[in-house]
């Protein structure tokens, strides 16, 4: 589980969401994940997984916004 989570921002669908992480350095990461229910071995599971994309570390929350929401617009179109 991430620390410092700062914002949770869903998409419209909620089935994508990023979150804005406070880093001890200063900076802020962002997080984009989807939602999935899948089947793994015989097994149900639900939850958030992150896409194997690049790491969001920017210098301000409203340049991490931007990033989130760009990335909500690209995976949804809206």
């Amino acid at each position: 589980m991430r620390e410092n989570i700062i914002k949770t921002v869903y998409s419209l669908d909620n089935k994508y969401r990023f979150e804005i992480a406070d880093r001890k350095d200063g900076t802020y990461q962002v997080f984009v994940e989807y939602f999935s229910d899948d089947c793994c071995m015989g097994y149900m599971w639900s939850g958030w997984s992150g896409f194997h994309d690049h790491i969001h570390i920017v210098d301000t929350v409203e340049r991490a916004m931007k990033i989130g929401n760009e990335a909500l617009i690209n995976l949804t179109g809206n």
